[in-house]
């Protein structure tokens, strides 16, 4: 599956940190919100199991925890690879998705690449993916 992100968003609000990659805003958006809790592992309102790791999001809403096994960045391409569990909660037709990214800038490239990086560093330790990240 690929996908060609025109739109990216990052955001601090309600304690989250969310990375948004988006084929547009508009009502035929496909992609992919990627979020993890910012609150501290002492705060009473800190998520729990099975939900204290980052999270994917797709347009339609469906959600997957600690799902994603693999995460290469090289070039203009955002390759995801998903656990075969999350394929099915995200309802999604393979397990890899590239996303193209469409004329970003360089400090949207960095950015991104913070981003990526402040997401996928969240949660269990079995749960996080290999993280590749190319010049």
């Amino acid at each position: 599956m690929e996908l060609n992100i025109r739109e990216i968003h990052q955001g601090e609000e309600y304690k989250t940190y969310t990375l948004a990659l988006f084929t547009s805003w508009e009502d035929d958006m496909r992609g992919f919100e990627l979020q993890r809790n910012l609150r501290e592992s002492g705060d009473p309102r800190a998520p729990r199991p099975p939900f204290n790791s980052y999270c994917v999001v797709n347009e339609r809403h469906k959600t997957s925890f600690g799902g994603v096994t693999e995460v290469a960045l090289e070039g203009d391409v955002l390759k995801i690879k998903f656990s075969e569990q999350a394929k099915e909660e995200l309802d999604l037709p393979t397990d890899e998705v590239s996303l193209v990214l469409n004329n970003l800038e360089n400090d949207e490239i960095e950015n991104l690449k913070a981003g990526l990086a402040r997401v996928f560093s969240y949660g269990p330790v079995d749960l996080l993916p290999n993280l590749r990240i190319t010049d």
